[in-house]
């Protein structure tokens, strides 16, 4: 069975239907999900822009949460800052009470 018919062209149902130049396609149009007829391209460049708005709400969502965990992050360490101070303040306090006694 010969699977080649040109070099670089398969003899298989699956690359039956495939273009053989992008000259072939350019000319052809479909019928898209909301009924309307647009070309491959022009289906292409919708789903492209689709894609990089949901990318950019992405992007968005992803700083907020980053700002969110920083801010979050820095009050942590104040309050772990706080804690050492009390701890120091409390550790001199003892240190005294035992000299004393």
């Amino acid at each position: 069975m010969n699977f080649f018919s040109e070099v670089g062209q398969l003899e298989s149902p699956r690359y039956a239907n495939r273009p053989v130049s992008v000259h072939s396609t350019s000319n052809s149009s479909y019928v898209n999900q909301n009924g309307c007829t647009s070309t491959p391209i022009e289906q292409l460049q919708k789903d492209f822009l689709k894609m990089k708005t949901t990318m950019d709400e992405m992007k968005s969502k992803f700083a907020e949460q980053i700002r969110d965990l920083v801010g979050e992050l820095d009050q942590e360490k104040k309050a772990r800052a706080n804690l050492q101070i009390e701890l120091e303040r409390l550790q001199k306090q003892i240190q005294k009470s035992s000299l004393v006694n």
